[in-house]
């Protein structure tokens, strides 16, 4: 199975590059290429682009290395086409982290 990592965007759509091996690394080419949303970033006072791209945005970071096999998301941003990459890749038997949970345990003194 190929190794990879990449980003589902609000739209649905899948990013990645052969050339780039990090969500990091994808979040900071994806600013670089889109104004708008780099000076959003700017203003947003996030740490870093995959922060902002995730909290923000409502990206979904997508890793395949080989057993290890992860999707990461906020549910309270997700969209309809994104809730279908979600239903695919729960159905590939990946494992979840849903931000939106973490933040109101986090709110809540539990972490």
């Amino acid at each position: 199975m190929e190794e990879e990592v990449f980003l589902i965007d609000d739209n649905g759509n899948r990013i990645s590059c052969d050339k780039i091996s990090s969500h990091i690394g994808l979040a900071n080419a994806i600013l670089e290429k889109n104004e708008n949303l780099k000076l959003e970033f700017e203003k947003s006072g996030k740490a870093s682009p995959l922060e902002f791209l995730l909290g923000d945005k409502g990206y979904i970071t997508v890793s395949n290395m080989g057993l290890y096999q992860e999707v990461i998301y906020d549910s309270v941003l997700v969209t309809e086409k994104q809730k279908r990459w979600l239903l695919y890749y729960h159905e590939e038997g990946y494992k979840f982290k849903n931000l939106a949970l973490e933040k109101q345990s986090t709110e809540r003194g539990e972490n």
